[in-house]
């Protein structure tokens, strides 16, 4: 049985337009989920980003045994300060450290249940009683796609620890 022999000899209209829809159908399921992968990966970047800033004021404190504040802004940007004048308080006589002279602006929103002002002392202890969670707020998906899960999208600051985490049920659960 000799198959293929005969006058098929290529392809026909109705076989590369089934071709060329499937290639379509992926291509636009695949870029709504290209979509909620790069959003996703923007606030968890943002979110270690933050993480990592106030682990670094925490080890300047400790290092430089002297207090070191992060301080959020309402407009969504921080900056960390070094406690110069040894009040052992945040205020306007304290000065940025390098790479904090202008405030560092956040991408999305964040959202701070405590006080806006972290302070860590030479023990690297946080002068927070209680416990302040910054949460990255994660934006509502346009039309059609699907819901953004990041991995990590909140930094929660005891008086002990700086953990970095997922928002579940309005805390920040650490991961």
């Amino acid at each position: 049985m000799n198959i293929g022999t005969g006058n098929n000899k290529g392809i026909t209209l109705v076989e590369v337009l089934v071709v060329a829809s499937v290639i379509g159908i992926l291509a636009v399921a695949l870029g709504f989920q290209y979509y909620g992968w790069q959003a996703g990966y923007q606030i968890e970047s943002q979110t270690k980003d933050l993480y990592t800033d106030i682990m670094n004021a925490r080890t300047l404190a400790m290092t430089r045994s002297r207090m070191h504040y992060i301080v959020i802004y309402v407009d969504d940007t921080y900056q960390i300060f070094e406690d110069v004048n040894d009040s052992l308080t945040y205020d306007p006589a304290d000065t940025p450290i390098a790479g904090f002279t202008t405030a560092k602006t956040s991408k999305y929103q964040l959202n701070i249940t405590g006080s806006g002002i972290i302070g860590f002392d030479t023990k690297g202890l946080s002068d927070s009683v209680t416990a302040t969670t910054i949460n990255v707020v994660i934006p509502a998906p346009a039309a059609g796609f699907l819901a953004i899960e990041p991995d990590y999208d909140c930094v929660m600051v005891s008086q002990s620890r700086v953990n970095i985490g997922q928002m579940s049920g309005g805390s920040c659960v650490r991961k």
